[in-house]
């Protein structure tokens, strides 16, 4: 099986797939043919004004968010576990 031709594979998986799925079984197939769309621009304008609103986000705290949050973790440890000591 592995040597035949596709066409030879197409023609013997049409005796196996039943006469009303094959028109669903071609458009499945057909998407992946096709070419997809390319990603969504991003407009510079909107993005420097998320950037501005992030930029001003601070925590409850009034203290300014560390990269990813990392101080704050480290913090929230420290307090957890000072007492065990």
């Amino acid at each position: 099986m592995l040597g035949m031709p596709a066409r030879a594979h197409a023609k013997r998986l049409i005796d196996y797939i039943p006469d009303d799925k094959i028109s669903s079984i071609v458009n499945y197939l057909q998407k992946f043919t096709t070419s997809k769309p390319k990603a969504v621009s991003v407009d510079p304008t909107k993005k420097a004004a998320y950037e501005a609103l992030l930029a001003d986000v601070k925590p409850v705290k009034g203290k300014p968010l560390s990269l990813n949050g990392q101080e704050e973790v480290a913090d929230i440890i420290m307090r957890k576990y000072e007492g065990l000591n």
